[in-house]
């Protein structure tokens, strides 16, 4: 892993993208907080070395609210760029790489943001409708997808035990999806296994990676979850091995 990346998040009040160097060493001393210079808006960033993960709060300018993510700190740290989206509007809020390709990134980010915004002012963009019978706001006009169900928790039950899932978005919410369906195929047969035997399983989901651990005995597998290959190495497991 490398030891610095450069991560770029855009304030959703001033509209300013914030650029900072973030080293493996500073995250591993606590969480860090960035918040814009106008005062507004806050990103939070935190290694839970316990899971190899980074937690990521960031503000989205599409949403009122910011959005939680999960990463692999392999991923965070790794050799490639990797940009969050927000779900609601599919527009790119974070970026993590090195210096001079976050900075054409956000740049690109830009012209994006320019040419949306034009759109909007000349009344060309299209409000959507949201057609679940279900939700709240059935039949209103939004310009971003419905957000009605987003305060509802996801649980998994596996075996006697539920699974919780925590609420962050995802690499691939297909890919996410097929996994957690083949882990509990595996847990409904009992064919999750931990060295203690108790099996008090926990379910952690994460933005692209998926933790099965005991709580007994803290054992746990982390899987990744980001393409159709890890849902193929999970489908080929006969049993799931907890260490």
């Amino acid at each position: 892993m490398k030891e610095t990346r450069y991560i770029s998040f855009r304030c959703p009040d001033c509209g300013v993208a914030i650029l900072q160097e973030i080293s493996l060493f500073t995250l591993s001393s606590g969480e860090i907080l960035k918040r814009c210079s106008c005062g507004e808006s806050l990103l939070s960033i935190k290694y839970v070395k316990s899971r190899e993960t980074v937690q990521i709060n960031v503000p989205c300018i599409a949403c009122p609210n910011p959005h939680p993510y999960q990463v692999a700190a392999s991923t965070f740290f790794g050799d490639q760029m990797f940009v969050l989206q927000c779900t609601g509007s599919g527009l790119d809020i974070f970026f993590v790489g090195d210096k001079e390709e976050v900075i054409k990134a956000v740049e690109q980010n830009t012209l994006e943001l320019q040419r949306l915004f034009a759109l909007i002012d000349g009344g060309e963009l299209e409000d959507s409708v949201c057609d679940d019978e279900d939700c709240d706001c059935h039949g209103e006009h939004h310009h971003h997808d419905c957000h009605c169900h987003d305060d509802e928790e996801e649980t998994l039950d596996i075996s006697d035990n539920n699974l919780k899932n925590d609420e962050y978005e995802y690499y691939d919410a297909v890919v996410t999806s097929g996994m957690l369906y083949l882990l509990k195929e595996l847990a409904d047969a009992d064919k999750i296994n931990c060295p203690c035997g108790k099996k008090e399983l926990i379910l952690d989901v994460g933005y692209d990676v998926i933790e099965v651990s005991c709580d007994a005995c803290q054992a746990r597998a982390v899987m990744r979850s980001k393409t159709d290959e890890d849902i193929i190495s999970l489908a080929e497991k006969e049993t799931l091995e907890l260490i």
